[in-house]
């Protein structure tokens, strides 16, 4: 990383030629963060959480996973959790020590790369606001949402308010000028920053997400599970199934947040995490 606060993006070249992209911010000696975000979101979801991290002293890094955002797409169309994971293996690289804080897509890929060894280094991790089994009406209604909107939007206000009406329980309502950079202008329209073939592979996730069930216990690290008390992808059986899988588990519900966690309630989740952080890896 760049001898500075926060270093300009970099990109990393993973075995199939996709490069991603990623930011870092923080003291280059803190403790290193690495946090995913979730399907169809980009590294700039964490913005407010980077900067909370950054001044308790942690290194954090925010990468877009491939096919999102600035990072380059499959030429194959693998999206699959086992690419995402050695991704993130790659991403790390040597690094000594880190820490995992995923959110929904990201927290999956993030316990497929633990449970299959691929991260030694870490010393704990987080899940937010994802299970193995997911309410289908939850499931339903996010991929309503992605699939409403393949066309595109005529400006970034329209993007804007579609997110505001999916989520209404953002405190910070999204603005035009807030979604421009998940979006990408073609022919007069804006569209998605994301491949439309991530679609296919959600189609293909329930095996994918089962299969998490036969390696989760060989997760032995600290592990927290932050959930929205208000949110349709996550309920009191997944939780249930989650922390028999790992004993070590400590759940958080947040009052008044849905699935978007890290946008609903910024104050209350970045200090949840930052007390799980202080417990489990500190800085400084």
């Amino acid at each position: 990383m760049a001898g500075r606060a926060c270093s300009p993006p970099e990109s990393v070249a993973m075995s199939d030629h996709v490069d991603l992209k990623l930011s870092a911010l923080g003291s280059e000696s803190g403790p290193i963060v690495v946090l995913l975000h979730g399907v169809g979101q980009t590294r700039y979801s964490w913005r407010g959480t980077m900067t909370g991290l950054a001044e308790q002293g942690y290194r954090v890094i925010a990468y877009d996973a491939r096919g999102h955002g600035d990072s380059g797409w499959s030429a194959s169309g693998d999206y699959s959790l086992a690419a995402m994971a050695d991704d993130l293996h790659r991403m790390i690289g040597a690094t000594s020590a880190v820490a995992l804080i995923g959110s929904s897509m990201g927290g999956l890929t993030s316990l497929h790369a633990l449970g299959h060894g691929l991260l030694p280094q870490a010393h704990c991790f987080v899940m937010i606001d994802i299970a193995l089994r997911q309410p289908p009406e939850g499931s339903e209604r996010i991929e309503t949402f992605m699939r409403a909107h393949l066309d595109g939007f005529a400006s970034p206000d329209e993007a804007a308010e579609a997110i505001n009406a999916y989520d209404p329980l953002r405190l910070r309502k999204m603005t035009g000028e807030r979604v421009a950079r998940s979006l990408k202008a073609r022919d007069g329209r804006f569209y998605w920053h994301w491949d439309p073939r991530i679609l296919k592979a959600r189609d293909e996730r329930d095996a994918m997400i089962a299969a998490l069930a036969d390696v989760a216990p060989q997760v032995r690290i600290p592990a927290m599970l932050i959930a929205g008390a208000e949110s349709d992808m996550i309920d009191r059986e997944g939780i249930d199934e989650v922390r028999a899988l790992l004993p070590q588990l400590e759940v958080v519900m947040l009052a008044d947040s849905g699935h978007m966690i890290v946008g609903d309630r910024m104050d209350n989740f970045v200090a949840t995490l930052s007390g799980f952080l202080r417990k489990h890896y500190p800085a400084g």
